[in-house]
């Protein structure tokens, strides 16, 4: 089971790298929870870094979590979003 201080820890990964990103990331988030009201908050999160091009290690990195994880997420966002190729970063452009 995952500690209290692992969880916060993710979800100040994702502040810290979003504001980095001059709020880049959260636009493209909220863009996408406009559509996809099912997504989870990190799925959000992934989608959102997916969506600014960036490669799933980084995502692992930025957000604390093993490349693994990533790539199962993006296996649940293709499958919630409907994603018609295997192409996920194409998709989400569109948004």
């Amino acid at each position: 089971m995952m500690s209290k201080r692992q969880r916060r820890k993710k979800h100040i990964a994702w502040e810290q790298a979003d504001l980095a990103s001059g709020g880049y990331y959260s636009r493209n988030l909220e863009a996408i929870a406009r559509i996809y009201h099912t997504l989870t908050p990190m799925e959000l999160r992934i989608s959102a870094l997916v969506k600014a091009m960036l490669p799933s290690w980084m995502i692992a990195e930025k957000l604390c979590i093993t490349e693994k994880a990533v790539e199962n997420y993006r296996v649940k966002i293709r499958r919630k979003t409907n994603c018609p190729d295997t192409r996920l970063n194409a998709h989400l452009q569109k948004i």
